[in-house]
């Protein structure tokens, strides 16, 4: 008699098979009521994606210099539309750098999400044909004083798909700079994969890349551990993919010589865990270069698979004022 696990594992596989012969479906049909509070605004399985090539900058910025940093961000995107890339991300707050600047310096290199760095970007991607996610310093539209830790994904066409603000700031100094954001999302559709993004930080709190697992999560960073105390990039990203079964890719800075020192260890992990591209553990020149690997969630069960089996009504305490260290 077969144990129950493997009669388990038995149904899931013949699920994945029976879903490769007769195609795409809802994931409504395999979720319960209670994934509705993910908030998901599309409802395509994995299973019906074509992939894209997905290439990190993992390489400094010119701290305090927006123009020169949209420079590098064009020339890096012409390097991986040449290896042919669909789609480039750059890491944390790319286009200010990520280091000790005074408060009239953060308002003078942000900007509304549509202004002139937006502008840039936006013919970057048309000319080459590639989508670009960058991190800025958004200044809100409708209130000048609001600064957020933002994320910006542009498609090849020069659309603005989503702009993440980052909700789990890190520290005091992001804390008093920054407004966090009020939600994770939206995931979006492009190249046919289901893309959600985060930033820094939130690949540290399970919930964050809970709230957007589908496909694949995208994490610009300015991971400043060293290499050998670096458990974001090495545990916490193969463990959020492996535990949402989605693709997670965390591109960090190498960098030295402003307030911090960022040494790279990029890392792309798929649906399992394993590692399909990491960049260099360094500061120096050494380090500087672009990682990439090609994204299929084809090749994986889809993440409703674990989203099915959750009970969300035996996770309250989860919110309790009182829960863990909050109250």
């Amino acid at each position: 008699m077969r144990s129950k696990s493997c009669s388990r594992i038995d149904l899931l596989l013949f699920v994945y098979a029976l879903c490769n012969i007769m195609g795409p479906y809802n994931v409504d049909a395999f979720s319960s009521p209670e994934t509705t509070l993910l908030q998901r605004t599309v409802h395509v399985s994995s299973l019906a994606t074509t992939g894209f090539r997905l290439s990190m900058y993992q390489g400094p910025a010119v701290n305090g210099n927006v123009t020169a940093n949209l420079e590098q961000l064009a020339t890096q995107a012409t390097n991986a539309a040449a290896n042919g890339t669909n789609l480039i991300m750059f890491p944390e707050v790319f286009l200010s750098g990520y280091s000790n600047f005074s408060i009239d310096e953060i308002y003078s290199m942000a900007e509304v999400n549509d202004g002139p760095a937006f502008q840039f970007v936006s013919k970057t991607a048309q000319m080459l044909n590639i989508s670009i996610l960058y991190g800025y310093i958004e200044q809100d539209a409708n209130n000048a004083t609001a600064l957020y830790d933002a994320a910006q994904l542009v498609d090849n066409n020069g659309k603005a798909l989503l702009n993440h603000r980052k909700v789990q700031l890190s520290g005091a100094g992001e804390k008093m700079v920054f407004t966090p954001g009020l939600s994770f999302g939206p995931v979006v559709e492009l190249y046919g994969v289901k893309i959600g993004v985060l930033i820094c930080y939130e690949v540290s709190v399970p919930e964050a890349t809970r709230a957007l697992a589908l496909q694949v999560v995208l994490i610009p960073t300015a991971q400043a551990a060293p290499p050998e105390l670096n458990i974001y990039s090495t545990h916490q990203v193969p463990t959020r993919a492996s535990e949402n079964l989605v693709h997670v890719a965390y591109a960090n800075y190498a960098q030295s010589g402003g307030l911090f020192t960022f040494y790279g260890l990029s890392r792309i992990a798929d649906p399992y865990g394993a590692t399909l591209a990491v960049g260099p553990a360094g500061s120096d020149e050494s380090a500087v270069g672009l990682v990439t690997a090609d994204i299929d969630p084809r090749a994986y069960l889809p993440s409703c698979v674990l989203l099915g089996d959750r009970l969300p009504d035996r996770y309250s305490d989860l919110c309790a004022a009182n829960a863990y260290c909050l109250g």
